[in-house]
């Protein structure tokens, strides 16, 4: 949509070639599948590859997950090189696919700022090559970040995008790089905001960068998504979207208030419109990135920490390989993150500088979310119980379920009652039609009675729906191949009998007379 991602520069532009999507369905649960994909030529083929069936919707079962964000590009040209800490990435990549590896992974969540291609698409070739060892293995649901599709607010339509904190961040790409490549659950508006259930995990991916305002399209989304849940299947619900709602980096001189920063300002944002929703259907953990480090609440609402099941868990895991926040490097700096802005207390419960990537097990009992750094040492784990929920929250859930279901029983009877309404005006146009060619024609054969079309659209048009709906194509000889319910043009021997309203016509040997 812009500058410099439409232009057509050898630096910027690479004809990237075909993008295939091939959907397999009725995968079983737990089986591994072997493929290969390419042309049937010398060396056309992948390597082969494998993919196990996900875990089905089931509280009982036990799924483990893998989620990340901020990775970036491990660019072989430092020229164009995002994310200095790309080394970082590369093992932060290989790290995820070795977990891969082990057939135990059901899932990778990664919360926007994919690339940083910023305008230069072929970066993105480089990325996916980068991340194919694990998204050849596991399938990998992504969500957008203001890299993928900011962009200058003054290029919007009004109320396209709550966009008001949003600069030219994508250099043009405005989610057409993510849009064309990856395929994503099609239940919402995917890749930007969709649903999907893994075992006993309901995921909800949003996208901060559209409007998520209340009465806006996605706000309406994701509360009709979140009454779907049904927690004795899936009692844990998960949302993950890039901008955290929750920031637990101060200003520089101290002052956790910091209102002046964007970041911030978006975020108390995002809680006013986000937050009653998440309370009132009881979203256990909340994912997000774009804050290059790694940090982690309390249950909260509204700023205030809650017992544990009556609030949400934040998560920011911003630390998946592009520079660290506040550092200007891409090096590890350990623990240092109050070296260089201290940390908000009244909510934050760990928070820290290093690269890493978010382990998540989720069973009947326990949603489990740990930290690994990219030496592999655990830095954080906290376990979360399940959400109480009160009465009015249970009586709130069960009146929508129960309008719900009234909606699509209305919907249903004034469906089919148009429906009827319909073929019983097609079908007395038909009868009038019909008798209107018997009065012109007399005693014409049968044959040159049936040889006529209907004279006007409606008439073809009633006939069309009739016959797709309700008739058979007829097998007599001496009935209309078009239309049943074209009439037998009766002889003098045989004049039909008008009866309440209706002919009865005698029909041919072996055959029951009928109504006409």
């Amino acid at each position: 949509c812009g500058s410099p991602a439409n232009e057509t520069a050898a630096t910027l532009f690479r004809d990237p070639g075909f993008v295939h999507d091939v959907q397999v369905p009725e995968l079983l649960p737990g089986v591994v599948y072997y493929y290969q994909h390419g042309a049937k030529l010398p060396g056309g083929m992948s390597d082969e590859g494998t993919l196990k069936g996900p875990a089905p919707p089931d509280a009982e079962s036990r799924v483990y997950l893998l989620a990340t964000s901020n990775v970036g590009t491990d660019d072989p040209y430092s020229n164009f090189r995002r994310c200095p800490g790309s080394s970082y990435l590369s093992g932060t990549a290989g790290r995820l696919a070795n977990e891969a590896k082990s057939g135990l992974v059901d899932a990778v969540l990664v919360m926007g700022d994919l690339s940083f291609a910023l305008g230069h698409h072929f970066l993105w070739d480089v990325w996916d090559t980068t991340m194919e060892p694990l998204t050849s293995l596991v399938p990998t649901h992504i969500s957008v970040g203001d890299h993928e599709h900011c962009r200058d607010p003054s290029r919007f339509p009004a109320g396209d995008d709550a966009a008001s904190y949003c600069g030219d961040e994508s250099l043009g790409e405005c989610s057409v790089p993510v849009a064309s490549r990856y395929s994503m659950p099609a239940n919402g508006r995917a890749p930007f905001w969709y649903a999907f259930e893994v075992g006993p995990v309901k995921v909800i991916a949003i996208s901060t960068e559209h409007p998520l305002h209340p009465q806006s399209a996605q706000h309406e989304w994701l509360k009709w998504e979140l009454s779907l849940a049904n927690r004795l299947i899936t009692p844990w619900v998960v949302v993950m979207g890039h901008r955290p709602l929750y920031l637990s980096q101060c200003g520089a001189d101290g002052n956790c208030a910091y209102e002046a920063s964007p970041d911030r300002v978006v975020g108390r944002t995002l809680q006013s419109w986000l937050e009653p929703l998440m309370m009132q259907y009881g979203v256990n953990l909340y994912l997000s990135g774009h804050v290059r480090a790694y940090a982690r609440t309390c249950p909260l609402h509204m700023g205030r920490c809650q017992p544990p099941g009556k609030g949400t868990v934040h998560v920011t895991a911003g630390n998946g390989g592009c520079t660290l926040s506040g550092t200007g490097v891409g090096g590890d700096h350990g623990n240092l993150w109050e070296a260089y802005s201290p940390l908000e207390t009244n909510y934050t419960e760990a928070a820290t500088m290093q690269f890493g990537y978010l382990r998540i097990w989720a069973d009947s009992n326990e949603l489990a979310v740990h930290m690994t750094t990219h030496d592999d040492k655990e830095f954080d784990k906290v376990s979360i119980p399940p959400w109480e929920f009160t009465e009015d929250l249970l009586q709130s859930v069960e009146t929508i379920v129960h309008n719900t279901f009234r909606q699509s029983a209305y919907t249903w009877t004034y469906g089919i009652l148009l429906v009827l309404v319909v073929l019983s005006t097609c079908f007395f146009l038909q009868v009038a039609y019909d008798r209107s060619q018997q009065k012109l024609m007399g005693d014409a054969d049968e044959d040159a009675l049936c040889s006529q079309q209907p004279s006007t659209v409606l008439s073809s048009l009633c006939v069309g729906l009739w016959n797709l709906l309700i008739c058979r194509p007829s097998k007599t000889p001496n009935t209309c191949k078009w239309s049943s319910l074209w009439v037998h043009k009766p002889t003098p021997a045989t004049r039909p009998q008008k009866r309440n309203g209706w002919y009865l016509v005698a029909e041919p040997a072996g055959r029951s007379s009928r109504l006409r």
